[in-house]
This record gives structure tokens, sequence and C-alpha cells, in this order.
């Protein structure tokens, strides 16, 4: 057989025309000059570094930035002491909506504005916020043309990037890490509930064990899944129920407000500080020094590492099946599964994705616990970190899209289902040595089940083989008829009936947490 263009394209479902007239636009040489995950990627990976990107972070300063000197306009308007006042204006509402509008407005122009300030200053939170002032300064639509010192007073960096951080973390959670997971989590309901009746046997030591249902080997997986889910709803002293918050502090240099009292004693900066960054969804901390304690951080590292270990699970037991024959898989015209053996079909999303997964934990892992570890009140390692916690979660969402897709190309091989379920009646042993316990037969049920069961001897037990020497050991013992009808009949897998009930149990619960979910996360 001689390979011919022909029939090579066809294979392919393509034609050589389609093939040469692909070319390459401006879009398409930017995302090849990039490393390759993100090269090769890029539809998953894309909205998460766009959130992380440099854009969006010069974004949110903006957002800080301006929101405090709308905050500190309001705090001066209101003063009463007879210090000179670092804003003397009362802005109007459209001034302020003007002014909400920069960061909105702001574009790629403007980053390369930033950037020459910071070639200059070697500053880059400090250019950002100098950018601010010479627009304050040079449009006099703001109103706070003789007010412009007033950007970034009392603050120091790290009170800008902190709440920044807390941000973006806010972001990523509730439009991608909550969605992402949660959509993994109906996955696996679904599977659930569709297969919750459908026998199969169980391992334990990799070995047959007993019966179980497929839909249930899915749930136990969604109620460990579940179990990391509530956390993201948490309960204040009066028992209502608030979104997981990320933290920030807007304390000043060290986290006395020392600067604070030296300009304005008379102020309670605590309470409007406060409310300033709650109004961004974020819990402020009161006590700090110069950064944030990166508890919460971790805290968060820890469920995304929960999550992680039961998905892993799942991919690992579904890819153990797979390689069992317990599934088929669906492929599409012209996919291979091999590049040289014909006959393959490898779950090799699953792999690379169990993989990808755990490193982006490990990264998260590392990035949150060793911001925790900078010098005394602060140092440029959390900044440095802050940066490249895009690449830690695209990691964990290429990862869990990998494990998910994979996972929705296969359906149940439900012939080598029953036929393993044939070639393994021993299986039943231990619900019929429970019976027969229960009906009182003399001599050790245990024994006498272990010795049917082939327990010493290498066993060519079948079906058959087991279902006559059952019958006999009835008859031994004199069971009554009615009672050996019932003792044979668990050979059958009649046993999971409260696996049933504990898998329709469990789906109720996970619906719960999902409806509670999607009340306070807004169902993105």
């Amino acid at each position: 057989m001689v390979l011919t263009l022909d029939s090579l394209l066809q294979g392919m479902d393509l034609t050589l025309g389609e093939i040469q007239n692909t070319k390459a636009d401006s879009k398409d040489e930017e995302r090849l000059r990039r490393r390759h995950l993100d090269a090769k990627y890029g539809k998953t990976l894309d909205p998460i570094n766009e959130i992380s990107g440099l854009i969006e972070l010069s974004k949110d300063r903006l957002r800080i930035g301006v929101e405090y000197v709308i905050a500190l306009a309001d705090i001066m308007q209101n003063y009463e002491g007879n210090r000179r006042k670092i804003i003397n204006v009362n802005l109007t509402e459209e001034q302020k909506q003007l002014l909400r509008a920069i960061p909105d407005s702001f574009n790629y122009d403007n980053q390369l504005q930033i950037d020459l300030i910071e070639s200059k200053t070697n500053h880059d939170l400090a250019a950002t916020m100098d950018w601010l002032k010479i627009k304050l300064l040079i449009e006099p639509a703001y109103g706070l043309q003789n007010d412009a010192e007033a950007v970034h007073f009392l603050l120091t960096s790290e009170n800008v990037n902190g709440p920044c951080f807390a941000l973006e973390n806010k972001k990523i959670m509730e439009d991608y890490v909550i969605p992402k997971v949660t959509g993994f989590q109906r996955m696996l309901l679904d599977f659930g509930e569709r297969y919750i009746e459908m026998p199969m046997i169980a391992l334990t030591h990799g070995q047959p064990a007993e019966y179980t249902t497929l839909g249930k080997k899915y749930l136990n997986i969604a109620h460990a899944l579940d179990e990391s889910l509530k956390k993201f709803i948490i309960y204040d002293e009066k028992g209502e129920m608030h979104p997981f918050r990320f933290t920030a502090s807007m304390r000043g240099a060290v986290g006395n407000l020392n600067d604070n009292v030296a300009a304005y004693p008379d102020i309670d900066w605590r309470k409007s500080l406060d409310a300033l960054i709650e109004s961004f969804g974020i819990e402020s901390l009161d006590m700090s020094d110069q950064s944030d304690t990166f508890l919460r951080y971790q805290a968060f590292a820890n469920i995304l590492s929960e999550i992680e270990l039961t998905i892993e699970k799942q991919g690992r037991d579904f890819w153990d099946a797979v390689s069992g024959q317990l599934y088929n898989k669906i492929t599409k015209k012209a996919e291979k599964g091999s590049s040289v053996m014909p006959q393959k079909k490898n779950p090799w999303l699953v792999e690379g994705g169990i993989a990808i997964f755990g490193k982006g934990i490990a990264q998260l892992r590392y990035s949150f616990e060793t911001m925790r570890r900078y010098h005394h009140e602060g140092d440029m390692s959390r900044s440095i970190l802050s940066r490249d916690i895009g690449d830690d979660y695209g990691k964990f969402f290429l990862g869990i899209s990998r494990i998910m897709s994979e996972m929705k190309k296969y359906v149940p091989n439900e012939n080598e289902i029953k036929r393993q379920i044939k070639q393994h009646p021993e299986v039943s042993t231990a619900p019929i040595m429970s019976a027969l316990k229960q009906m009182g037969i003399e001599g050790d049920a245990y024994r006498e089940m272990q010795e049917l069961s082939g327990f010493n001897c290498i066993s060519d037990l079948n079906w058959e083989i087991y279902r006559t020497k059952l019958s006999l050991l009835c008859d031994k013992h004199h069971i009554m008829e009615e009672n050996k009808d019932y003792i044979m009949n668990l050979l059958d897998p009649i046993t999971v009936s409260e696996a049933i009930k504990m898998g329709r149990d469990c789906i109720a619960r996970c619906n719960r947490t999902l409806d509670t979910l999607n009340e306070l996360y807004g169902g993105k």
C-alpha cells in the first residue's frame, strides 16, 4: 500500500487548499512568539493572563488611587479641624464620575506613558500615581488642578498594590475558580445521576472487593468536592452568609498610620480607610504592618489544594478504569489516538491535566506561603510573586479543563462491566458471609466462605462454579429453602440499594451547595 496525497488528506478531513491558504496574521504571530503553554492553550489561559496582566494591574492601581482621592475629598469636606485641607474643593457627582472613568478608558498608549515615567523614577507604582497627577493637573474638568498632591497622599506603594492583589484574586476566584470547579461538580453530578443504578465491581487494594454502582463512584468524588466548595460560603457570628473575601491593609508605611497622625491627628482614619477597602468587596485588615498577613490567601490555596487532590483522584481512577476497558472513547473524524498505533485511544488529556494541575497548585501554595515570609514590616518578595500569580492560576485552569474535557469523551463500556461481574462472583462473598452469620450457621462462616472463594489456591472460579459451591454450602448447613433463595440471590448486585439512596441524597446536598454559591457569587 502506497500513501497518496489524496488518502492522507482524506484521513485528515482537509483539502490541500485549506492547508496551504492558512496564513498567520499579526495576532497569530504575536501568539506564536509566546512561550509554548500560552501559544498552544491560549483559549484557556488568555482570560487569566488578561486579569493578571500589566494593563489590568495599572487599571486597578488607578481605581484604588482614584477612589482614595474621592474618599479623601469627602473626608476633607467634612473636616472641622484647624489644619490646612489637602483637598479644598467639594467634588461634584459629575467630577467623581469623570475621575472613575479614568481607569476604564486606560489604554496601551497610557501604559507606555507610565513606562516612560518609570524609566526615570525606577518605581512602577510611583510612576502610575505620577501619571494620574499629570492627568489631574492638565485637565480642569476633574476639578483637582490645585489639589493633585492628594494623589497617594499618606500612602505607601503596598497600600495600593495590596488592594490591587486582592482585587485580582477576587476576580479570578469569582469569574474563573468557582465557575470552573462548580462546572466540574455539575459534570460529576450528571454522571452520578445517570449511572446511579449501574452496578459494577468496586476495588480495594486494586482487587475486586464488593459491588458498587458507577454513579456512586462519581458521587463519592462529588461529595468530597462539595466539602471543599462549602468553604467558599462564609458564615459570620450572626449566622449570615458571605462570600469568601481576600484581605488588604491601608495602614501606611509600617501599619501604624504614623503619617496620618502627623498630618491630621483629629481624623478617624481607620474608619474611613476601612470603608474604602470594604467598598471593593475586600476585607480590611486592622492589625498589620506595611503588608497584608497573607493568611487569607494561604487559606484560599489550601481550599484549592483540597480541590486539586479530589479531582486528581477522580482523574487517576478514571484513567485506571479506561485502561481496564470499562469505558469507550467517542472519537471525532480524523482524530488520531497515537502517532504510530492506529488502534489506540489514549486518555492523554487526563494524564497531562493531572500533571499541570498539580504543578499549578504547588506554585500557588509556594507563592502565598512565601509572601508570608517577608522581612520585618515588608520587602519586595511579595511584590514580585504577586505579579506572576496569573501563571500559577493558569496551570490550575488548564489542568482542570483538560481532565473535564477528556472525561466528557467517554461512555461506560457496559458489556465489559457486565463481563467483569460474571468473571468475579467472589465479590458477593462478604455479603453472603454476613447473611450466613445472621442466620446462625454452625462453624466459622468466614473460613467457609474463604475456602469457597478459592482463597488458598490458584482459582479458576467462575459464576457457575461459585454458584454450585454456594448451593452445596447452603445444603450442608441445612438452610431452609426460603433463606437459601435469599442467599443465592446475593450473587446478583442487589446489595447496592443503600448506595443508590446515599447517592441520591448526595446529589440533593451538592445541588443545595451549588444553589448557595450561585446566590452568593452571581452564577458567573
